[in-house]
């Protein structure tokens, strides 16, 4: 999966996706670079991935509903991005897979 989002979705994209899930901390935040916040959410996705296909939890994470960001999931992580905006990101890094190995 991390190879996926690192080979496969624009530079926007990525920068999109690495700044919408914040985990809610008490105090600042240690800063980090582009390709460590991006690793932390492609961690994350793959957790929620895990616990829906595995588990059956559909109920752990809320998206932005399109005017104000969620807070959910364990650790509580602040949701910015929408589904149909995930779902747009993947679904272009999944175009850009195909056409890269069959050209």
């Amino acid at each position: 999966m991390k190879r996926f989002f690192e080979e496969f979705v624009v530079k926007e994209d990525q920068e999109r996706l690495a700044y919408s899930f914040e985990e809610v901390a008490m105090g600042p935040a240690e800063p980090l670079m582009l390709r460590d916040r991006l690793e932390k959410v492609v961690n994350l996705l793959y957790d929620t991935r895990c616990d829906v296909i595995h588990a059956g939890a559909t109920w752990g994470r809320t998206f932005h509903d399109g005017v104000t960001s969620m807070i959910s999931g364990d650790p509580p992580v602040e949701v910015k991005v929408t589904i149909t905006d995930l779902q747009r990101i993947i679904v272009k890094g999944c175009i850009a897979a195909i056409i890269k190995k069959f050209p």
